[in-house]
């Protein structure tokens, strides 16, 4: 039996989205139609379509609760695409921080922004939070917004192995060669996924942190599967040292492993500095010396403040 068809409303992908001084910008790069606004409904509804279980996509129902008329304006121009479809389909934003780039380098101005998803060659899927006292959890989250490593909360979501089937699917149609899984709890049939990922040629990188890595590897039931994921593992000042130099020596025969330390203070630099790990500069909000401190991380070119 056919199953009958949905109503969806995406953000089109030839939009330029930007916000400043408390006003919206969209900018249709096929039709060159532009809307500055400073309604309400239209920024919040912008901001529904990038958050992450959105995916770009809104139903009918729900894009229709937030129409005002700035917001059929935005439609008028073609800022959004009307599908019908029986499942959702996805819709990759680009990230604004990429957009604020391209505009700087671009001498053509905003209708050079076309094809967004053509420069993307990347996709993140964070599977899973991890979880852990409040001062962990603080200090992770905080690191998480600076490089690919694991949220923590107290929710126990998990994104299902048909939806991350869904997004790899999407994702063959564009040039994303690699795919970033990142992983917060072991607590999941990670089997039931890896199977996914052998359906569909993409490098595979799962990031970790060191605390789970044995737990997490004990789910595992066929190791020729996992011997074609790079393991990214991440160790920081909460982490055990002695784990990530443990698998460190056993990591031979459990795949491909990069370790990293997150560093954020000079005694954890200096205690580091013999490890054979790759480190990365992590800010705690409260760590401005240790960034400043002239000969830590030369490649950063960093100089003291007058």
């Amino acid at each position: 039996m056919k199953q009958s068809e949905l109503h969806w409303i995406a953000l089109s992908p030839n939009v330029f989205v930007d916000y400043t001084e408390g006003k919206i910008l969209l900018y249709n790069t096929r039709n060159y139609k532009c809307i500055t606004s400073t309604d309400t409904r239209l920024i919040n509804l912008i901001r529904e379509f990038y958050r992450p279980e959105n995916l770009g996509v809104l139903s009918l129902d729900e894009f229709e609760k937030m129409t005002s008329n700035d917001v059929r304006v935005a439609n008028n121009m073609n800022m959004f695409v009307s599908v019908k479809n029986s499942t959702k389909p996805l819709n990759f934003l680009p990230i604004l921080n990429l957009q604020h780039d391209l505009t700087k380098n671009m001498s053509g101005g905003l209708k050079e922004i076309k094809g967004k998803l053509s420069l993307l060659s990347s996709l993140f899927i964070q599977i899973n939070y991890g979880y852990a006292d409040s001062k962990v959890s603080f200090y992770r989250n905080l690191t998480s917004k600076q490089y690919a490593t694991p949220c923590f909360s107290e929710e126990k979501t998990t994104l299902r192995v048909d939806f991350v089937e869904q997004i790899l699917k999407e994702a063959c149609l564009s040039s994303i060669h690699n795919v970033h899984i990142i992983i917060g709890s072991p607590m999941i049939n990670i089997m039931e996924y890896i199977r996914i990922f052998e359906r569909y040629n993409f490098q595979y990188y799962l990031h970790i942190y060191s605390d789970i890595v044995y737990e997490f590897l004990s789910h595992i039931s066929d190791y020729s599967s996992v011997s074609k994921i790079n393991f990214v593992v991440f160790c920081d000042r909460y982490s055990n040292p002695n784990i990530a130099q443990r698998l460190i020596k056993e990591s031979k025969d459990c795949g491909n492993f990069e370790f990293i330390n997150l560093i954020d203070e000079v005694d954890r630099l200096l205690s580091c500095s013999s490890s054979a790990m790759k480190m990365l500069p992590v800010w705690t909000e409260n760590n401005f010396d240790f960034f400043w401190r002239r000969g830590i991380f030369p490649w950063m070119s960093l100089h003291s403040p007058n």
